[in-house]
């Protein structure tokens, strides 16, 4: 069998018919590569099929094919604006960041978060009221443009992102607490490069809605992750 398709053993247990609503169309095996087992679902919102691991539509990490979100998105958007141009677009963003790394399996950071159990609480996670329970809490508990959300400092188990194990900090310190090492350099979007410039090799990259961002060099990739976060906030 090719590698790339799904193995099949005697000890695997059969797959429910549904979970929560999803049906299960075709059990696909386990991957070797990745370890974990798969299957084609249809989604219970617009009966599209879709890919996915078994084990994040048992938990209800997984709940559609990815219209859900965008449902909850669009009806945010319509009702508070705070997308486009209005001062708390950075809370929405925010907002809508934390969804994505623990839900969509299409975001960059989906692994680090998402894929290993981090959630959202329900209170959050409303598709109706979530965003505006989200952005009351952050205007009583101290946001302002240029902190960003953090879950580790509060908490005890790290997991979950709610009112009681959240804070806005300083993106340095957000850095410091964060229990998830990002890249050889520990600071998501920073690299290094002794060969440019062995004194100040560390330089942050990254690129948003198709435009590179760009920092200069730093002694220390701290320096360089702050830089960049500072150029980040002036395009959003």
């Amino acid at each position: 069998m090719n590698e790339e398709l799904g193995r099949f053993n005697n000890y695997m247990k059969p797959l429910d018919q549904k979970y929560d609503g999803t049906e299960v169309i075709k059990d696909l095996g386990t991957f070797k590569k990745s370890g974990e087992r798969r299957a084609i679902f249809k989604c219970k919102y617009c009966n599209t099929l879709f890919n996915s691991a078994v084990a994040p539509v048992k938990s209800k990490a997984t709940q559609s094919c990815g219209c859900y979100q965008k449902i909850a998105v669009s009806k945010a958007n319509t009702t508070h604006g705070d997308s486009q141009s209005s001062k708390y677009r950075p809370i929405y963003r925010a907002w809508q960041h934390m969804i994505e790394r623990c839900y969509k399996r299409y975001s960059h950071k989906y692994e680090q978060y998402g894929n290993i159990g981090i959630t959202v609480c329900d209170e959050w996670l409303d598709k109706k009221t979530g965003y505006d329970a989200f952005k009351k809490w952050s205007l009583q508990n101290g946001w302002e443009k240029g902190l960003q959300i953090d879950k580790d400092i509060k908490s005890t188990t790290f997991v979950t992102y709610s009112p009681s194990t959240c804070s806005w900090v300083l993106p340095v310190v957000n850095m410091q607490h964060r229990k998830v090492k990002i890249g050889k350099t520990g600071y998501s979007g920073v690299t290094q490069d002794k060969r440019k410039c062995p004194h100040k090799s560390f330089i942050g990259q990254k690129t948003i809605m198709r435009k590179k961002i760009t920092t200069k060099y730093f002694h220390t990739a701290e320096e360089a992750y702050t830089a960049l976060q500072e150029k980040i906030l002036l395009e959003e």
